[in-house]
């Protein structure tokens, strides 16, 4: 048990107490020093899915559009349908960390294309990471029968 609780407090904001409608409004103003217009969050219950959407101003595509899910941490921690809030709010907070890493790397001189490609939104309105992936999150063969 020790050895669990160990792991569990080495995650990312582990015990937060911010809550989750106060990171999405950071969210929002760490997007808008970047230039991120039509910042919007989405909470899918059908697919059970939640995730953020903005467009970011690029030069090769004009107006990219981007869309990240929230870390699925929160999802699978669901107790007798209800979700877990701490791990909501940790799952919140490392969206955080995701984009402000993202973020550093465009300011080091990285490209924006380069940074948020797989979470490009495609004419199919998926993303890259879901064409890469398809719907069972493994890697097609693309080298034939393999």
């Amino acid at each position: 048990m020790k050895v669990i609780k160990q792991r569990a407090e080495q995650v990312y904001a582990y015990g937060t107490k911010v809550s989750k409608t106060s990171t999405i409004e950071e969210v929002r103003k760490i997007l808008e020093k970047f230039d991120a217009v039509g910042f919007n969050y989405v909470e899918d219950p059908i697919h059970d899915e939640k995730s953020i959407a903005f467009f970011l101003k690029t030069q090769r595509f004009g107006l990219m559009p981007v869309r990240i899910n929230i870390p699925e941490i929160y999802l699978k921690s669901k107790r007798n349908g209800k979700p877990d809030t701490y791990l909501e709010r940790e799952s919140y907070r490392a969206l955080v960390l995701l984009l402000k890493s993202r973020l550093t790397e465009i300011e080091l001189g990285e490209s924006i294309e380069a940074v948020f490609l797989l979470d490009m939104v495609t004419a199919g309105q998926g993303t890259v990471r879901d064409r890469l992936l398809g719907q069972n999150s493994e890697l097609p063969k693309l080298l034939g029968r393999g």
